[in-house]
């Protein structure tokens, strides 16, 4: 079935109330929306029918492709029989059980513990709370500054705003969430000119280190290293930054 939609009317709809995030709205404004209408695997489709690579694959989250029946399939079973119910007051239904025994089947070592969110942003924000909460329990509720990586986003929530590395993202919304500090981004095009890979390595090592002793190895709950920096040109560090990274951070463990 081939649908068909009237485009303009959309545009003039989404203009008068639709408010985009991370968006210029006077460009918006001025240009209006691209509206998808239809996606199947890799390709979407707009709703004048122009054909477009989903190279963003959503928002990094549409990891299989769009269209599939069988995960639709899936959750209209599951709005028949439950709609909704949390996992807070220590309720639980039975596919977030399942779930989370089947990824401690599947993850390394110990992390055999899960918290489910509904976004990147909620994510990140949990994990800062845990973070700090794991140090409060312990006693030592002052160790609760975070460490992250300039050019790395963490989401719009104002914690993981904080904790975000691009400072555009900062404008316009008052004075950050405090406690959060950043070092350089494991991006050797723009910060590691004339450096061999073991020097880069060695640099960014010695800024976080730096930045421990500078603020205080007793004073930090978290340092926060991505795989992949996907907003921060989709640069991958090298492989030893993150073991160097790591042994940097171990002196925030026993203070």
């Amino acid at each position: 079935m081939i649908e068909t939609w009237q485009t303009a009317r959309l545009v003039e709809q989404d203009l008068a109330h639709l408010i985009h995030p991370v968006t210029n709205l006077r460009r918006h404004r001025e240009s209006g929306p691209l509206i998808f209408a239809r996606g199947e695997g890799s390709t979407l489709w707009d709703t004048e029918g122009k054909e477009y690579l989903d190279g963003f694959a959503g928002l990094w989250n549409v990891n299989v492709g769009h269209g599939r029946r069988e995960l639709a399939e899936v959750a209209r079973e599951q709005l028949e029989r439950l709609a909704f119910q949390p996992t807070f007051f220590g309720l639980a239904t039975p596919p977030p059980i399942e779930l989370a025994a089947k990824l401690a089947e599947m993850a390394p070592g110990a992390l055999n513990g899960f918290n489910f969110t509904s976004g990147g942003a909620e994510s990140n924000e949990t994990a800062l709370k845990i973070a700090r909460y794991y140090w409060a329990l312990g006693g030592r509720p002052e160790k609760v500054k975070v460490i992250s990586r300039l050019m790395g986003y963490h989401g719009i929530a104002m914690g993981a705003l904080a904790a975000t590395g691009i400072p555009a993202y900062w404008e316009g919304f008052g004075p950050r969430t405090p406690g959060f500090l950043h070092v350089s981004a494991p991006y050797a095009y723009r910060t590691g000119a004339g450096l061999s890979d073991e020097a880069f390595v060695v640099k960014l090592a010695e800024e976080l280190e730096a930045t421990i002793a500078r603020e205080g190895a007793d004073q930090i709950a978290a340092f926060i290293a991505e795989p992949v920096q996907g907003a921060g040109a989709s640069s991958r560090p090298r492989r030893a930054t993150g073991r160097r990274s790591r042994r940097s951070s171990r002196a925030t463990r026993s203070c």
